[in-house]
């Protein structure tokens, strides 16, 4: 990945969600090294990659809740943060969204496994 700053950042997942006329999935982060979820009070799990850069999105909806939304006011109040970490992901087309291809030397192959490895740990406000 290039032309991104390195840093660290903050947010909430309801902060995550994009304002799109149609819900639609949004809040996807390319090249994160690790990221912790977190309560107010500083609890929560920390995702860390062993070997490669991961790609993630945090969300106060599920995708499901996302797909069968027409409209922002339709998805429910959130209840839960929803978490995916993936080993990468491809983007929705070349050089538009509605029907050029992805170029090739950005699409990810579909005929095998991917795999990548990371750590899950518990997070408590006094760990340093």
């Amino acid at each position: 990945m290039e032309g991104a700053r390195l840093g660290v950042y903050e947010g909430t997942a309801s902060e995550n969600l994009s304002g799109y006329l149609i819900p639609q999935e949004c809040a996807g982060r390319m090249g994160v090294r690790w990221m912790e979820v977190t309560d107010e009070q500083g609890n929560g799990i920390r995702f860390a990659c062993e070997d490669a850069p991961f790609a993630q999105s945090v969300l106060p909806c599920s995708e499901y809740e996302l797909e069968m939304a027409t409209h922002l006011e339709e998805l429910p109040v959130p209840h839960y943060t929803w978490v995916r970490i993936m080993g990468a992901q491809m983007g929705v087309g070349g050089d538009d969204s509605w029907g050029a291809p992805v170029h090739e030397e950005y699409r990810l192959p579909s005929d095998g496994n991917r795999e990548f490895r990371f750590v899950i740990q518990r997070r408590q406000r006094d760990d340093a």
